[in-house]
């Protein structure tokens, strides 16, 4: 073995032995967690998708609604894609079958992590899956010395 390969594997130990204390000693503040969730834009892509779906326009098309609606930093409405939309393809989007039903659901951030139950996504059902499956196995978590 190189040096700089041996070098390069206990540095990867190291770290990996770091974000295992790290982790064991987290603790999860809900409360603070749903709290962040306001504070960005974590949906727009959802919210793209969506607009995509329900309208049928292009993708970068609905891309380019939510990025100056998110830019405006105001709350996004259906009257605020609606604006938007008029004056980028020239009409509103609620013309096009977009409505408040499904806009909250594009927007709202659970629901999003909901949705990703593919192998290996972060949807409940998914991960507990994922740690069920880990613990039959029985799945190490630690590096040996």
């Amino acid at each position: 073995m190189t040096p700089h390969l041996l070098r390069a594997i206990t540095i990867a130990r190291a770290s990996v032995r770091g974000m295992e204390r790290m982790i064991r000693g987290m603790r999860v503040k809900d409360g603070s967690m749903r709290s962040m969730l306001d504070l960005g834009d974590i949906t727009a892509t959802d919210l793209a998708d969506t607009l995509v779906r329900v309208t049928k326009i292009p993708f970068r098309t609905a891309h380019q609604i939510v990025g100056r609606a998110v830019s405006e930093g105001e709350e996004i409405t259906l009257e605020l894609i609606d604006r938007i939309s008029a004056e980028i393809i020239g009409r509103p989007l609620s013309s096009m079958g977009l409505d408040e039903s499904a806009l909250k659901d594009a927007l709202d951030p659970v629901e999003s992590v909901k949705k990703r139950s593919v192998t290996g996504g972060p949807a409940p059902d998914e991960v507990r899956k994922m740690i069920a499956s880990r613990r039959r196995d029985d799945y190490q978590t630690s590096l040996p010395p």
